[in-house]
């Protein structure tokens, strides 16, 4: 691997749109760290180049647009430089943390994302959008569909030993007697 393909992984970060005239501090332990705000966050997002201030001039998310025409924000990059899945990872953990404000559970903007897959019980509440849910739809498709680990990741196209991961973090079992896959739910 060349350096110049190293930097197009690592080239996404998180950002947040917050509420001024909601000052203090709000702070949101997250696996990849504390992530504290001086103002109420209203808006988390993940991008690449200039995608998060993009919204401030093309939004499609009406109650953020709405947001914005106050001029009572604050934008903020708040982590850079990652890859993609730690983006995404950090994007999703803040928003089930802070909670969407369309689902009742806080203030945030956000329309899709924002459930924690491994602690969720109602999946009422994700959207068709999430990448994470999607994902793991796929691998327990492929799982129950090729009956075994290096057949199923084979059509997924990942090594066994990252399905194996996989299987650990998603808490994917194996029924012992229908030998179907499927998610624990504690």
């Amino acid at each position: 691997m060349t350096r110049s393909s190293k930097l197009k992984l690592v080239k996404y970060y998180i950002y947040a749109y917050t509420n001024i005239e909601n000052p203090g501090t709000f702070s949101y332990n997250t696996s990849m760290g504390v992530f504290i705000f001086n103002n109420e966050p209203t808006y988390i997002g993940k991008g690449y180049y200039n995608m998060g201030e993009s919204h401030q001039n093309n939004c499609h998310n009406e109650e953020l647009k709405r947001h914005i025409a106050t001029e009572q924000f604050e934008y903020d990059v708040i982590e850079r430089d990652l890859p993609s899945h730690l983006a995404h990872r950090i994007e999703t953990e803040l928003i089930h943390l802070i909670g969407r404000k369309d689902l009742q559970r806080g203030p945030l903007f956000n329309r899709s994302a924002g459930v924690n897959l491994v602690d969720a019980s109602d999946y009422m509440d994700i959207g068709p959008l999430n990448i994470e849910f999607n994902r793991l739809m796929w691998i327990l498709e492929e799982l129950n569909k090729n009956k075994t680990i290096k057949g199923a990741a084979e059509v997924l196209g990942i090594s066994e030993r990252t399905l194996h991961r996989n299987l650990k973090s998603y808490k994917l079992k194996k029924d012992r007697y229908t030998k179907l896959y499927y998610q624990e739910l504690n």
